[in-house]
């Protein structure tokens, strides 16, 4: 059944050594790159500079190929031979064609630690990272592996740079959002410098589960004598979940007011919570609209539906409810090498969730909606279907 669709992943992990790609970073930035150390368990953990190590260390983010009867938290090495998503891009088709899988979207593993480096670190080392993915990681086949940029931190001004610099480069088609473009924790007036330039130059935006801060960042911001923001985002979201608080965010903020065009693709984030966040988004902006001193352009169920994309691996009530959501508005990834994934037997789990669904709504969420936003050719993504023996 799968091989009639292009099956297009909207989340994949790069989770390598960065000594993969450390070669790449100009020798006065080297001391900020992260670094892998042993644990008493002998284990592997990243650590980078100004951030403690990984308290884990690799364990469940390398999950497969063990068996679920066999994960491990933590003790894995990369001394170990066999680790899946860990290797350089052709190891990554081979692994994408047990799973049957024509073409993945490629998330960062890192940049949230580069917020306590000095902006030209963070800035050298994300074109560090972004020349080695197009040149290097993505290079056996950039129709199929889709690399995502990383973006610099604390300069909205280099983010932008970054932003124009890697449009167009080889196996990059989009960029992966950690923090808010100015590189806060929570919205700034300066973001509007990226959300501009975003639109100008066609790059793709995706996230994977939220970006920024959340309600933690908010609360500071809490001033009970000038329309306070964090209140209302929190009655606006009603649900306590990081993806619907950093949409409210977006929202309540009129990032799409200003840039209607704007849409931004949230991985692994599910999708059969987004009807009862709508309703209850609109119910209550229009509650407290007044008080909070707000006014926004649509309700709130307008933005959700124009400007977000939602990434699932097994959310079925989801796709009974697809139209309830706009089965335009849905995507579908396996978050490899991660232990939400089903690797190698995906197939499984897509049998299971589409019996039944015509099969125009098939084509859109396992690949043709990714596709339009990313600006891909799914003709282009080649099915290289390999048979999965039976256990």
């Amino acid at each position: 059944m799968w091989r009639g669709f292009k099956l297009i992943s909207d989340d994949s992990h790069f989770e390598g050594s960065p000594d993969q790609w450390r070669s790449y970073v100009p020798k006065e930035f080297q001391a900020y790159m992260p670094r892998i150390v042993k644990l008493p368990n002998g284990g592997d953990a990243w650590e980078t500079p100004g951030d403690p190590p990984t308290r884990m260390g690799l364990g469940l983010n390398l999950a497969m190929g063990r068996g679920w009867e066999n994960l491990k938290v933590s003790g894995i090495s990369y001394d170990e031979p066999g680790i899946v998503g860990t290797g350089d891009g052709q190891q990554r088709l081979l692994e994408m064609d047990r799973d049957g899988i024509d073409a993945e979207v490629i998330y960062t593993p890192v940049g949230r630690g580069f917020r306590t480096a000095p902006t030209e670190a963070s800035h050298a080392i994300a074109q560090a990272y972004n020349n080695w993915l197009s040149k290097e990681y993505c290079a056996p086949d950039p129709n199929r592996l889709l690399g995502l940029g990383m973006l610099p931190s604390g300069s909205v001004e280099n983010a932008v740079a970054e932003l124009k610099r890697i449009k167009g480069m080889p196996g990059i088609y989009g960029v992966h959002l950690h923090e808010w473009p100015a590189g806060g924790l929570g919205p700034s007036p300066e973001d509007d410098i990226f959300w501009q330039a975003a639109v100008e130059t066609g790059v793709p935006l995706t996230v994977h589960i939220r970006f920024g801060g959340g309600v933690e960042a908010d609360r500071p911001r809490i001033d009970p004598t000038s329309g306070p923001m964090a209140p209302i985002n929190t009655m606006l979201t009603k649900i306590a979940y990081p993806t619907a608080y950093c949409m409210t965010q977006l929202i309540t903020n009129r990032v799409f007011d200003r840039f209607p065009s704007l849409r931004i693709s949230f991985a692994e984030c599910g999708a059969s919570w987004v009807p009862f966040y709508a309703e209850s988004a609109d119910t209550n902006y229009f509650r407290h609209r007044h008080w909070a001193q707000i006014a926004l352009d649509h309700e709130p169920s307008h933005y959700i539906r124009r400007n977000f994309l939602f990434g699932m691996q097994d959310d079925y009530a989801a796709i009974k409810i697809r139209d309830l959501i706009g089965v335009d508005n849905l995507t579908w990834g396996t978050d490899f090498p991660h232990v939400a994934c089903d690797w190698p037997h995906s197939d499984r789990v897509l049998e299971k969730m589409f019996a039944g669904v015509p099969a125009e709504d098939i084509r859109k969420i396992v690949g043709g909606n990714l596709a339009r936003h990313l600006g891909l050719d799914p003709a282009k993504a080649a099915a290289r279907p390999v048979p999965i023996a039976a256990e």
